[in-house]
Order: C-alpha cells, then sequence, then structure tokens
C-alpha cells in the first residue's frame, strides 16, 4: 500500500508541476499583448487580425451556400 501511495503522490506532484509550468507559459505570453492597463501594439494588431481572419471565415461560409 505504501508503494502505491508513493507512485500516486510522485504523479500529482508530476501533474502539479506541469500545471504550473503550463500556467506561467501563458501569463508570461499574455504579457507580449498586455501590458497591465491596455493593449500593446502586438495585441492590437493581433486583435485585429483576429477579427478580421474571423469575418473572412464567416464571409466564406455564408458564399459556401451559394455556390451550387
Amino acid at each position: 500500500m505504501t508503494a502505491i501511495t508513493a507512485v500516486l503522490a510522485g504523479i500529482g506532484a508530476f501533474l502539479t508541476g506541469l500545471w504550473t509550468m503550463v500556467l506561467e507559459t501563458i501569463e508570461s505570453g499574455i504579457g507580449i499583448f498586455w501590458d497591465g492597463t491596455a493593449l500593446t501594439v502586438i495585441g492590437a494588431l493581433a486583435l485585429m487580425g483576429l477579427a478580421i481572419g474571423l469575418i473572412k471565415l464567416g464571409m466564406g461560409f455564408i458564399r459556401g451556400f451559394f455556390v451550387r
């Protein structure tokens, strides 16, 4: 029973460390787009690019209804 507990504790520590690494990576990446009070230039351009891409995707989807 002690071995199972040790294995489960090891798996738990690994998953906790992995989750912490993922969160720290995301939080450090957010700094590129957001400085804490406003969007950065790269953040504004990325947001505009995302909006244009979604509009283009939607227009292509709607256009697909009318072709053939």
